[in-house]
C-alpha cells in the first residue's frame, strides 16, 4: 500500500473545491515544504521519502511490518484542510 501527501499551496481549494484567493492563500499555512521531514516525526524513515513533492509511505519491494505514521511537531487546532 502506497500512500502520499503533496505540497499543492498554489492549487489549494476550499472544501467545496473553489479555488483558494490570493489573500486566502497567504493566510494559509503550509505545514509541509514539499522537499524535506522538516516539522515532521515519527515514522520508519525506510518506509517513507519524499518524491516529487510528496510523502510518499509504503513497499511495493517488501511487506511492511507494522503501521507507520508522520505526524508534526506541533499541535494545531481549529483548522481546515485545503
Amino acid at each position: 500500500m502506497l500512500l502520499a501527501l503533496g505540497h499543492a499551496q498554489d492549487s489549494a481549494r476550499d472544501n467545496k473545491g473553489r479555488r483558494l484567493s490570493v489573500v486566502q492563500r497567504k493566510k494559509a499555512k503550509s505545514i509541509f515544504d514539499g522537499k524535506s521531514f522538516r516539522g515532521w516525526e515519527g515514522g520508519d524513515r525506510v518506509y517513507f521519502l519524499i518524491q516529487d513533492g510528496a510523502f510518499v509511505g509504503g513497499s511495493l519491494k517488501k511487506e511492511v511490518p507494522r503501521n507507520e505514521f508522520l505526524c508534526t511537531e506541533t499541535n494545531y487546532e481549529n483548522f481546515e484542510l485545503t
